[in-house]
């Protein structure tokens, strides 16, 4: 399987706690950077990104929380990284 096709896969609650956990981590730091690279335009970048790949790869709940995660970026870690636990914990 190529490391294309696994970015693509969905990561949802299915795959369970580790993993769904690092995939909201992984959110987080895509909207961290684009925070780091664009400063308050990364709001626009957040947009784009729901536009262009979570509406093409829509799972209802997964797809917002991925964006979510995406839109913490401006947060610090402290704040994001328990929010990311606290999901993970209900989703479970």
């Amino acid at each position: 399987m190529s490391f294309w096709s696994e970015l693509k896969k969905p990561q949802g609650k299915e795959v369970g706690p580790y993993a769904y956990l690092t995939n909201q981590l992984g959110h987080y730091v895509l909207g961290a950077a684009l925070f780091q690279i664009l400063g308050v335009y990364y709001l626009v970048a957040v947009v784009l990104y729901f536009l262009l790949w979570e509406t093409r790869h829509w799972r209802f709940p997964d797809s917002l929380v991925d964006t979510f995660f995406v839109l913490l970026g401006c947060m610090p870690a402290f704040v994001a990284i328990p929010v990311a636990a606290l999901f993970t914990w209900r989703l479970t």
